[in-house]
């Protein structure tokens, strides 16, 4: 049976694919991840990987690289399913 992490996780999940798609640029994009972030039940050191990603990903964005933007978020996201999976 499906638990209620599990759910909470699938909704944020589809949640986040879903809002890139429409996001306008790699900043709102870093907001996303953010967000899930904030949802998800991290260790310390877990929510301190992400926000430094998240700060890399705003730092390239702001020197104009959105492809090196959207690779960070890209790990990030990663590293949410792979989280996500393991547990």
């Amino acid at each position: 049976m499906l638990d209620i992490k599990q759910f909470a996780f699938g909704v944020a999940v589809l949640a986040f694919l879903a809002s890139p798609v429409r996001a306008a640029s790699c900043a709102e994009g870093a907001g996303i991840v953010e967000q899930m972030a904030g949802t998800l039940d991290l260790s310390e050191a877990e929510r301190s990987k992400v926000k430094a990603s998240i700060a890399k990903a705003r730092t390239e964005d702001s020197q104009g690289r959105e492809r090196a933007c959207k690779t960070t978020l890209a790990g990030a996201i990663r590293f949410f399913l792979i989280r996500t999976v393991i547990d």
